[in-house]
């Protein structure tokens, strides 16, 4: 069986696109191929905290920040989390903190694991400091 050049060129160009848009959002930090959860938090002010910016649980970064704005009814600041950790038991007493990680003033979001016996689910809203 012969294929023609044009659905070899379709076929090839079919993969170069799906490609350039599984690396384009592997660099922004989310990777397509793996189940994340989806944790909100919300701040007074976030400064230096961006987009792509680690979620370290006891020192393991375990997830990125997806997304931030601002809050629809006040000028507070909501933070998208994605936990890559799936097995990971987040209890619903838990703290997000805005913390340092270098000199250089780079901030991320340190999660303090709570003792409480409900976890979050995808879609929760936890704590913020």
């Amino acid at each position: 069986m012969k294929i023609s050049k044009e659905v070899r060129v379709g076929f090839v160009s079919i993969m170069a696109i799906a490609l350039l848009i599984w690396g384009y959002n592997y660099l922004k930090g989310t990777n397509l191929l793996f189940k994340t959860k989806t944790i909100y938090t919300i701040y007074p002010k976030v400064p230096g905290l961006a987009v792509s910016s680690p979620i370290i649980i006891n020192g393991v970064q375990s997830g990125v920040v997806e997304d931030i704005y601002f809050h629809a009814n006040s000028s507070s600041v909501i933070v998208k989390m994605n936990i890559t950790e799936n097995e990971l038991q987040i209890p619903k007493n838990s703290v997000a903190d805005l913390i340092s990680i270098d000199f250089m003033g780079s901030k991320a979001i340190g999660l303090n694991l709570g003792d409480a016996k409900e976890v979050l689910v995808s879609g929760d809203t936890i704590k913020s400091h």
